[in-house]
Parts: C-alpha cells; sequence; structure tokens
C-alpha cells in the first residue's frame, strides 16, 4: 500500500511530500524498496535545495541554475533534471524554508494565560527577532514576483497566514473594529518591519520598541474601555 505523508509546515502551509513509502499490508512497517539510484537522486535534490537556500540566506538577489549547481557540487544538468525550472526549485526551496524556521513563530508558552501587555511584549519580540532571521529570503523571494507568480502566491499567503498567527495568540485583536484592527495587524506585518529595518534603518531595539508600544496602545485603550 502506499501511502502519501501530508503535514503542516509554517504557519500553516499544507505541504505533499514527495516521499511515496510502501507499507507491509499485515505488519504496517515500511518495507525498503529504495535503491542507491534513488537515495543519490534524493541527496542530489536535497543539496541542489539547501544550495539554492544558502546563496539566498548570503543575501544573493541573483541565483542562477549554474550557481545552484556550483554551490551544491552538481552538474548544471542536475539541476534540472530534478526541478523543470527554476521557478519549480524557488517554490520547494521555499517549503524547505517555511518548515525550518516555523518555530521562531510558534510557541506554546504564548498560549498560556498570561495577562495581555506580557503576552504582547512576549509575542512581537519573537515576531521581530523572526523576521531578522528570514529577511533575506522575504526579499529574494519579493524579487522574483513578476517573473515568477506562483511565489507571489507563496508570499501572500504567507502574510496572511502571520496575520492568522497574529490573531491565535493575541484573540483580543478581533474585538477590535475595522480599522483599529487593520493598524495593529499592520505594525505586526513583516511589510512594517521592513520598512522600519531596511527604509529607515532603525535597529531592532527600536522596532521592538515601538512595535510593542503602538500595539499596546491600541489593544490596551480597546480593552479599557469594554
Amino acid at each position: 500500500m502506499n501511502v502519501n505523508i501530508y503535514y503542516q509546515d509554517t504557519l500553516g502551509f499544507g505541504v505533499m511530500s514527495k516521499e511515496v513509502r510502501t507499507l507491509d499490508k499485515q505488519t504496517g512497517k515500511r518495507l525498503k524498496t529504495e535503491d542507491g539510484r534513488v537515495r543519490r537522486g534524493s541527496n542530489s535534490r536535497q543539496k541542489i535545495i539547501m544550495a539554492a537556500l544558502d546563496l539566498v540566506e548570503s543575501g544573493s538577489l541573483c541565483v542562477s541554475a549554474q550557481r545552484v549547481a556550483e554551490h551544491a557540487g552538481v552538474g548544471l544538468r542536475s539541476v534540472f533534471r530534478h526541478f523543470s525550472d527554476m521557478e519549480s526549485l524557488f517554490f520547494e526551496s521555499n517549503v524547505a524554508l517555511f518548515s525550518r524556521f516555523r518555530p521562531l513563530f510558534v510557541s506554546q508558552d504564548l498560549l498560556q494565560n498570561l495577562p495581555l501587555e506580557g503576552r504582547v511584549s512576549a509575542f512581537i519580540e519573537r515576531r521581530v527577532n523572526g523576521f531578522y532571521v528570514i529577511k533575506n529570503f522575504v526579499r529574494f523571494t519579493e524579487t522574483q514576483f513578476y517573473e515568477h507568480p506562483i511565489l507571489r502566491k507563496q508570499y501572500i499567503d504567507l502574510s496572511e497566514d502571520f496575520e492568522a498567527n497574529a490573531i491565535l495568540y493575541l484573540p483580543e485583536i478581533n474585538l477590535l473594529d475595522e480599522v483599529d484592527k487593520a493598524i495593529v495587524l499592520s505594525l505586526l506585518s513583516y511589510q512594517y518591519w521592513d520598512l522600519q529595518e531596511r527604509i529607515r534603518g532603525l535597529d531592532q531595539a527600536s522596532i521592538l520598541t515601538q512595535t510593542q508600544h503602538g500595539v499596546l496602545q491600541i489593544l490596551v485603550h480597546k480593552e479599557g474601555k469594554s
């Protein structure tokens, strides 16, 4: 019996794993069906994905198939044997990225019954630090919007998942009127963080203080009136 493994990656992205496992119908145990060529192919595919991620993480905005092949230590043909085009490679690289960095934005500790101020401060600190870690990946994705529409879709989905994630940990956001809710979600967005860090040149401490103050001003004021 062949089974496709489905898992949830960062902030709710659902991705179908390409691994197909063969299970013994009687015992339910996995049978060994892979030969050496399949394993080597899988290893090469992983090397290519990791090479693309390494190049982007270094801040490079020009990630060509040739550079990926050189960084992965494989031939150029190998890149296109595993990926039909660069869009497919970038898409799968983003999937791997989301899974790797999920812990930066998800914490059971923040779901505990903490006072509002404590939850807001802890949540924003975690998010601001996470944004700093993923910034090169997001900025690279932004540069590929018009050439690779599927990456734009990934970016939009991620932004929406960040909003849902904020509401999960700070459900008070849903009690706000439409305008205040939009303001708070904007303050908590990657785009706001990027504006402060890249355009205005603020450091992490300043962005953290500014964001915490802005969000608390709205949420505490609303709580006090209710």
